[in-house]
């Protein structure tokens, strides 16, 4: 019976060991639009979380956000565009905490464009979120992800 149990975990550990390789290098691309037509109206103090707020924004409000299951250890890049005003990217993993933000200010005649990059340490699932402070309705979200 050990000499069979002792096969069975052999074999599974040998089958583990060659499908991660079948993992290192995959590339995930993807976008969303981002609708979110009402400005979210924060007005928070020097040092306040940014992203915790957006958080608390309503979904199709003043915030959309994507999940994406991350299949291995990898690295996420996402950026958004195509927006007016000020709209801020993040992605938070599914306890909610801040993985990764980006916040140009794009209201002040800056360049228009958020990006952001992010070493993923496992696999997990993470959401990718717009944020909506005074901008326009809409911004598009383009994300990769590349295992390692």
């Amino acid at each position: 019976m050990r000499k069979g149990i002792s096969a069975f975990i052999g074999m599974a550990l040998v089958v583990g060991v060659m499908a991660l390789p079948a993992l290192a290098g995959k590339t995930t691309k993807g976008s969303f639009s981002a609708v979110a037509p009402v400005p979210y109206p924060a007005s928070f103090a020097d040092g306040a979380d940014a992203g915790q707020d957006c958080l608390a924004s309503n979904e199709g409000v003043s915030r959309a956000s994507k999940a994406l299951k991350i299949p291995a250890a990898g690295k996420l890049t996402a950026s958004m565009g195509d927006f007016q005003g000020d709209w801020d990217l993040y992605v938070f993993n599914k306890a909610g905490s801040e993985l990764a933000s980006s916040h140009a200010d794009n209201v002040q005649g800056g360049i228009v464009g958020e990006k952001l990059s992010v070493t993923i340490p496992i696999k997990q699932t993470v959401n990718i979120v717009a944020c909506n402070w005074s901008g326009g309705p809409t911004a598009t979200v383009n994300y990769k992800f590349t295992s390692n």
